[in-house]
């Protein structure tokens, strides 16, 4: 009878002495994976992906005023007029100016129906009275391939002016030294969808464009990039 009653007490013993000892195993090994974990993670700090860039033309309005990342330019000396304007107009007016309204205001942007601000250039009636305007895709990939989207209108002032008005007929975009023509005839006050897709040369592209439009006329172009309008291609195999 003793040996039956010390029987389970010595299995008993056994099996906590068994418990103790994984215990303190755990303890020993549980922090070792703990540093193994915070020595993956650590491998990975200081690597961050930096999206590409194309900068948005929503902000403030004015002549000669420009959202951030975008700016005047032009292709080179005695190419463009530094006296012909550019800057940010709002649908409604020209720099956002209540003395200068559309003829036509510019409907919503489909994406961004909220947003009242464009990038406008204007054309003085001939090629070398013409402004531009344009910013820089950042943080690219060369070899890389990406498509920008973006939307281009053009408008002309209410009223009767010493130039005359009229509709820009084309928008000349530039990009990765390519040039891309957008017709806008018939399509006055009215925002036309446009793709480029490109491949990356380099970390940073320019990006910019102007108004063509009649010989004696004066016209205005705008272009709308909203804050998503810039993806990488994924190849899928």
């Amino acid at each position: 009878m003793n040996l039956v009653q010390k029987l389970p007490i010595g299995l008993g013993l056994a099996c906590l002495m068994m418990l103790n000892s994984c215990s303190k195993e755990d303890a020993a090994v549980t922090p070792a994976l703990q540093q193994e974990q915070e020595n993956s993670y650590s491998s990975h700090k200081g690597v961050t992906y930096v999206s590409p860039l194309f900068s948005s033309t929503i902000g403030l309005v004015g002549k000669e005023v420009y959202p951030a990342g975008w700016e005047a330019y032009s292709f080179g000396p005695g190419e463009a007029d530094p006296l012909i304007p550019a800057g940010t107009s709002s649908l409604t007016n020209l720099w956002g100016e209540n003395a200068s309204p559309w003829e036509k205001p510019l409907p919503p942007v489909p994406t961004a129906p909220t947003a009242n601000s464009v990038v406008t250039v204007a054309n003085y009636g001939s090629i070398s009275d013409i402004s531009y305007a344009g910013t820089k895709i950042k943080n690219l990939t060369p070899g890389k391939k990406y498509t920008i989207t973006f939307y281009v209108a053009t408008t002309k002032l209410k009223g009767a002016y010493t130039t005359p008005q009229q509709y820009a007929s084309n928008v000349l975009i530039n990009l990765n030294a390519k040039a891309v023509q957008v017709s806008l005839k018939g399509k006055e006050a009215t925002w036309v969808p446009q793709t480029i897709t490109f491949d990356a040369v380099s970390n940073e592209e320019v990006f910019n464009f102007f108004a063509a439009g009649g010989i004696g006329n004066s016209a205005y172009a705008h272009v709308f990039v909203d804050n998503n309008s810039i993806k990488e291609v994924i190849f899928k195999l």
